[in-house]
Order: C-alpha cells, then structure tokens, then sequence
C-alpha cells in the first residue's frame, strides 16, 4: 500500500483520566463499523504529553480511502453526545 490518508484525533484535557477516558470512548465507538481498510491504532500519550497545562491524548488512522475513512469518522462524532 503505497499511499495511504492519515487522521490524528488528539483528546485534551487539564486532568489526565479526563482526556485518556475521552479517547478511549472515541476509539472504542470508531472501532464499531471500521471499514475494512481501515488501520486504527490505540489511544496513546501525544508526543509532547502535556502542553499549556493539558494533557494530550492521540488516536491514528490510517486508510487507502479518504472517503470512508471520513465519512466513517464523521457518522461516529454526529452519533456521539459531549
């Protein structure tokens, strides 16, 4: 698969738990439904863990069709209360 779209979903929060669990829950939600081609991987601390006193959580999604892959993200966060 030479080329393939990317989405990182970052989750933050000034409490840590606050953003792992926001993440978690996305991720859990997205992962219902995943097409086929879709490669997701686990919540994880960002690179930077914490900036401007937040916490930062990311999620990668990785995907030879933009399309699905946004279209599948997109139905999941409407569906989703906050």
């Amino acid at each position: 698969m030479p080329f393939t779209h990317a989405v990182s979903i970052l989750s933050r929060s000034k409490r840590q738990a606050a953003a792992e669990f926001a993440l978690a829950n996305v991720a859990q939600r997205l992962k219902q439904g995943l097409p086929p081609d879709v490669k997701m991987g686990d919540p994880a601390p960002a690179i930077i863990e914490k900036a401007h006193g937040q916490f930062r959580f990311h999620l990668l999604l990785r995907s030879p069709k933009v399309r699905a892959l946004s279209r599948h993200i997109q139905q999941v966060i409407q569906s989703m209360t906050f």
